[in-house]
């Protein structure tokens, strides 16, 4: 029996209702004794709709696939964060690398999660700083998100593995083969070598699903096929592959791996979890979540003119451990062993 699926129910400020699930946000529209309706936050952009009994999901848009019903990518980091925003905002950061350690740049309070927003921001920070030029830029699965930083910078764009590898679970949890995958070694393995085909070189990804896909398990098909369409393309009749919402280019990490880049922003969400410690309370007033920043930003400037001076900073992981991973991931890409 598959277990029944569970959203986390929130109240804002004013005493609205909005509900989580599996990192996205979704407000209620009707409720009634028997059910409630939710849609996307993003509703401007987004239909995906879930109907719901308490705190259980009972239906999952019409195809029942909220993955691809949506028109963005999940942010559990979203999720978490959401508590701390005032009502009516979506926040967003921008976190930048110097020597190994990950700095807030940027808070942005924004009032809805399109294209056009996310350009006008972007707009914003190159008027502010005109010789912004970073080389490599990892973010979300958002599709709105990866258009507007194409747009606006050359630099290598790529996706979260993390996301990546929860993208997928989600589909496996969808499919009902949850207790399968957590039971069978043989079955789990197979399923975890789809995200995996990320560390493949970028030329070789097609014939690597090709060839996993010959002996794949038949009840996890619709996990392939959902990977394939957002990931791969959706093969034509003509054998030409459609453009998928996220190519490979997105969220191959072959690249990154040879070079030591960050194969994930969990860092970020560590810093948004301490961040909603220090804040205190659910839904601040605009001005005390800027006071809550002005002090995060007190910090993180301390911080540089600690390192500038040559003083050592304590790493929350031991980087030792980090270039094993390095190592680790680089030797089985050499080999293929």
């Amino acid at each position: 029996m598959t277990a029944a699926l569970k959203i986390e129910l929130v109240k804002t400020i004013r005493g609205k209702d909005k509900a989580t699930f599996q990192g996205f946000v979704y407000t209620l529209t009707k409720s009634s004794l028997d059910v409630q309706q939710w849609v996307c936050e993003n509703r401007g952009t987004c239909k995906a709709r879930m109907h719901t009994k308490g705190d259980e999901i009972i239906k999952l848009t019409q195809i029942n696939d909220i993955y691809s019903s949506h028109t963005h990518g999940s942010n559990p980091i979203e999720s978490k964060c959401f508590e701390v925003v005032p009502e009516y905002f979506f926040q967003y950061t921008i976190h930048a690398e110097r020597d190994g350690f990950f700095y807030p740049c940027v808070y942005a309070l924004l009032p809805d999660k399109s294209g056009s927003t996310y350009n006008r921001l972007l707009s914003k920070l190159l008027e502010i700083q005109t010789q912004l030029d970073p080389s490599t830029i990892m973010i979300d699965f958002e599709k709105a998100v990866i258009n507007v930083f194409e747009d606006k910078f050359l630099a290598v764009i790529s996706g979260c593995f993390f996301h990546l590898s929860q993208n997928v679970y989600r589909k496996i949890q969808l499919e009902g083969l949850t207790t399968i995958y957590q039971v069978n070694r043989e079955f789990l393995l197979k399923l975890k070598m789809l995200p995996s085909l990320a560390f493949v070189p970028e030329q070789d990804v097609m014939d690597c699903f090709d060839i996993l896909m010959a002996d794949f398990p038949e009840s996890a098909l619709g996990v392939a096929t959902n990977f394939e369409d957002n990931y791969n393309g959706k093969r034509l009749t003509n054998n030409s592959r459609r453009i998928p919402p996220f190519p490979i280019r997105i969220w191959n990490m072959y690249e990154r791996v040879r070079q030591q880049l960050p194969r994930t922003n969990n860092i970020v969400e560590g810093w948004h979890n301490a961040f909603n410690s220090n804040v205190g309370c659910s839904h601040p007033s605009v001005s005390k979540l800027f006071k809550s920043l002005q002090r995060e930003q007190s910090l993180q400037e301390a911080k540089l003119i600690k390192w500038e001076s040559g003083d050592t900073i304590v790493r929350s992981k031991s980087p030792l451990n980090e270039m094993n991973v390095y190592s680790y991931l680089l030797e089985i890409m050499r080999t293929g062993i």
